[in-house]
């Protein structure tokens, strides 16, 4: 397997919800949807989660700062 592939296996395999849960995150349910995942940790920072439909991979983006979004790797 080269990096590459591994990269890739790393976005798609490591669940990003179940990843920010260890850091004391925890799903929004009133502004969650079918298609994204919102998720506070106990400052009332929200990140956004979800699995592209093209690719398979976990992203997330911060509501709050722009650059402070990616997946598992960024």
């Amino acid at each position: 397997m080269n990096a590459s592939n591994e990269l890739n296996q790393f976005k798609t395999n490591i669940n990003l919800v179940d990843y920010a849960a260890t850091f004391g995150y925890s799903i929004d349910n009133r502004e969650s949807s079918r298609s994204n995942v919102v998720m506070r940790d106990d400052q009332n920072d929200k990140i956004i989660i979800t699995q592209q439909s093209y690719n398979s991979h976990w992203i997330y983006w911060s509501d709050r700062n722009q650059e402070d979004r990616g997946t598992i790797i960024d």
